[in-house]
Formats: C-alpha cells, sequence, structure tokens
C-alpha cells in the first residue's frame, strides 16, 4: 500500500527536518571570520585602493586622503573597511544615475502619450520627490 516498506511517512516531520538542515537560527554570537592576511581578494582591494589614490579620488569616495604610501601601509581591516565604503558609494551613485535615466526616459515617453508642456522640469520635480526617488 505505501511506496516505501515500514511506517507511512509522515510529510510535516519530514518537511520541518529538511527546513531545518538548511535554515540555522539567527545568532548575534556569530560573527564573520576576520579577513586574513592570505587571502587574495585583499590585494586585488589594495589595489582599487590604490588606483583611488593615485587618481585622487579616495577623500571624494571614501572620506579619507589617501596616498599610495598610506595604502600600502593600511591593516587587512582598514583595507576591507575602505573598500567597502568605497563600493557602497559607487553603488549609490550608479543607482542614482539609472534612477535618473528610467525617469527622464519615462516622462519622455509619457509626454508622446500624454500633453506634457515641459518635459524637462516634470522630470525634474519627479526627480525630487521621494516616492518617485
Amino acid at each position: 500500500m505505501y511506496p516505501f516498506k515500514g511506517e507511512p511517512i509522515d510529510l510535516s516531520k519530514m518537511a520541518n527536518s529538511v527546513i531545518e538542515d538548511y535554515v540555522t537560527p539567527y545568532s548575534e554570537n556569530k560573527k564573520p571570520p576576520p579577513p586574513s592576511e592570505d587571502d587574495d581578494d585583499i590585494e586585488a582591494k589594495r589595489e582599487a585602493l590604490a588606483i583611488l589614490a593615485t587618481l585622487g579620488t579616495s577623500k571624494e569616495l571614501i572620506g579619507v586622503d589617501l596616498s599610495l604610501g598610506d595604502v600600502e601601509r593600511l591593516s587587512v581591516k582598514d583595507v576591507v573597511k575602505y573598500f567597502l565604503r568605497y563600493q557602497s558609494v559607487l553603488g549609490k551613485r550608479v543607482t542614482d544615475d539609472l534612477t535618473d535615466t528610467i525617469i527622464d526616459s519615462g516622462v519622455k515617453a509619457t509626454s508622446y502619450v500624454l500633453p506634457i508642456t515641459n518635459v524637462d522640469e516634470t522630470a525634474k520635480d519627479l526627480k525630487k520627490n521621494d516616492l518617485v526617488n
């Protein structure tokens, strides 16, 4: 009668068991391990920071004025901290530019259907709106 020999299968217990195998409860005591010196990715991050220092944009992007010598002397922890800050700022800039492009394109496309007298002013007004932007 059952496809397997033995007792019938209780699917609710089986589903809970499977979920518990894959989902671990959140624990505030668990912290990610600190970055190690032998991490190959650290050198790539250090190189990205060196490029920022060379271009002179480190103050603008990460909030700290770094020289090439400063980048070489940074600890692993500082390299990770500044690189994550750089990624956040760069990501925000890309997202803002993408949002502005979508708003401009949407207003331009809408102006073909609806009578919008000033397309640029409408786009600028939408970019100021917190619900849209």
